[in-house]
């Protein structure tokens, strides 16, 4: 029985051990997301002159990021999804909104621009790999620091909605990795039907609501 008495007050220290390392992040009331463009691989086929590559590299960022906000339209209601592309980035961290472009869902059918004031209580998400897993350093007193927060992902190749602070600093907490699904889909031998398709707005939108209601 004392074994037992044992096993369960150490299980409740690294229980507490672990809420404690998570931050708790306030419910959002929106969500700036970050479309992403291959700018860097279109400068580098610029100078190459391979302008017919070209073409393919924008077609595909445009099927990324339009699949992106068809499926948050079609599938997430928990707040407002301001979306912008990461060329306007630091604009957002130093909160020049008026410098701002942001697109709604309406963006997909005609050229709409939302103009927004200002944005206070807001996370930034973005569509990528998961962030660097976190190892133990040692100082130079041989003094072992392990890392703030760390996530297990299920592979380093997954994608996944990955969140940040108002900073553009990761999350510590359940919220800074969500496995989503971003697919080629069709014939390979029909190259005019392969389309990539997002799918992970439902799964972000139980994850949000997970969380909150558990810190409710």
């Amino acid at each position: 029985m004392q074994k037992v008495y044992i096993l369960v007050l150490f299980f409740l220290i690294s229980q507490m051990a672990k809420a404690q390392e998570e931050v708790f992040t306030p419910k959002p009331s929106s969500i700036v997301f970050i479309l992403h463009i291959s700018t860097n691989k279109i400068e580098g086929l610029k100078k190459r002159g391979l302008h017919s590559d070209i073409k393919d590299v924008i077609a595909a960022d445009y099927e990324i990021n339009s699949s992106i906000m068809q499926d948050f339209k079609n599938n997430f209601t928990f707040c407002n999804v301001y979306f912008c592309y990461d060329t306007q980035l630091n604009y957002i961290l130093e909160k020049q909104w008026n410098k701002v472009t942001f697109y709604d869902f309406e963006h997909l059918t005609r050229d709409k621009r939302i103009e927004v004031s200002g944005i206070d209580n807001f996370i930034i998400c973005e569509v990528n790999y998961p962030p660097p897993t976190e190892y133990p350093t040692i100082d130079e007193k041989g003094k072992v620091h392990e890392p703030e927060y760390t996530v297990e992902y299920a592979n380093g190749r997954d994608y996944g909605v990955v969140c940040y602070d108002q900073d553009y600093k990761l999350l510590k907490n359940k919220l800074r990795f969500t496995n989503i699904a971003m697919r080629r889909t069709g014939n390979i031998f029909k190259p005019e039907t392969l389309h990539y398709h997002f799918t992970g707005a439902k799964k972000f939108q139980a994850r949000l609501e997970k969380y909150y209601t558990k810190y409710r």
